[in-house]
């Protein structure tokens, strides 16, 4: 017996980005959720890496560190130029924190104000296996997998 039938809903029509508009992104920002990142100095040096390239440190967690939190981290406008229609993003360890980061997106903002959002990736990086709140992907040498993340086009 069947309750309801199966469903589609379409998916509404989203702002998309060409690649001859690239050059024209005025601002960007990358999106993800950090669990139990240790701030202190021991565990200082963590990066974020976009396309390859430093974005700063994981932010830590404020007040309840054993909880999920969202951040939102400014793309610097030195690095506007480097974002392409598939971005890569990862996460490298220091000092053997034991955290992980869920629902990486990147948004970028069109030179007509528009902001262009890339799906939020459904995976789940984790620093280190054997932890109490070990699950998801495992870190290798201290640094995650690469999460593609692509801009959607026209």
């Amino acid at each position: 017996m069947q309750l309801l039938p199966e469903t589609e809903l379409p998916r509404p029509d989203r702002p998309t980005i060409a690649v001859a508009d690239l050059a024209g992104i005025t601002a960007a920002k990358l999106r993800f959720e950090v669990f139990d990142v240790n701030p202190e100095a021991k565990y200082q040096g963590k990066q974020v890496l976009l396309n390859g390239q430093s974005l700063g440190e994981v932010p830590a967690n404020r007040g309840n560190r054993a909880a999920w939190q969202e951040q939102i981290l400014d793309v610097p406008a030195e690095q506007l130029g480097g974002l392409s229609l598939a971005n890569t993003l990862a996460f490298t360890n220091a000092g053997g924190d034991c955290y992980k980061v869920r629902g990486m997106a990147l948004a970028v903002q069109r030179a007509d104000g528009l902001w262009v959002t890339t799906d939020f990736a459904d995976r789940v990086l984790c620093s280190v296996s054997g932890w109490l709140y070990a699950e998801g992907e495992f870190f290798a040498a201290d640094r995650s997998a690469e999460v593609e993340l692509s801009l959607p086009g026209p």
